[in-house]
């Protein structure tokens, strides 16, 4: 991750500077040096280390897990939460979950969730079904 690509991933995140900071455990002199790429005090370059890169891609993932979830999973529609909504949900979090390499997997996890998940089901989606569903899933991923 390069310095610009830091800065872009705080701004998408709506994170200020220190807030950045408070969520990666750095320091305010950190989250500062990394976006310009240079240490303030000697101006010697500054490389963002794997783990800080790894710690942001897993906070975006978080965040854009949790829109998926709050845009599809709206509980004051009236009908309430549709079989097809939590198709969509899952097959998100999927996405966003399993390896990008991993294709196998990612039809695999789709295909549990198509299977389990039917709408059109008298009596709708029961427990063991999402039960089955999500164990499913995370042993795929």
């Amino acid at each position: 991750m390069e310095n610009e690509e830091f800065k872009n991933w705080r701004t998408r995140m709506g994170f200020t500077q220190q807030q950045a900071a408070d969520a990666l455990d750095l320091s305010l002199s950190a989250v500062v040096n990394y976006e310009k790429g240079v240490r303030r005090d000697d101006g010697a370059p500054v490389e963002i280390p794997f783990s800080v890169m790894t710690t942001c891609l897993g906070l975006e993932r978080k965040k854009m897990a949790k829109a998926l979830i709050d845009e599809k999973l709206v509980s004051n529609r009236p009908g309430g939460i549709t079989a097809k909504d939590m198709r969509d949900v899952l097959i998100g979090l999927v996405e966003l979950e399993i390896r990008p390499t991993d294709v196998a997997g990612k039809k695999m996890a789709k295909a549990l969730i198509e299977e389990k998940l039917v709408s059109n089901r008298p009596g709708g989606i029961t427990a063991k079904d999402m039960r089955e569903t999500l164990i499913g899933i995370f042993e795929l991923a």
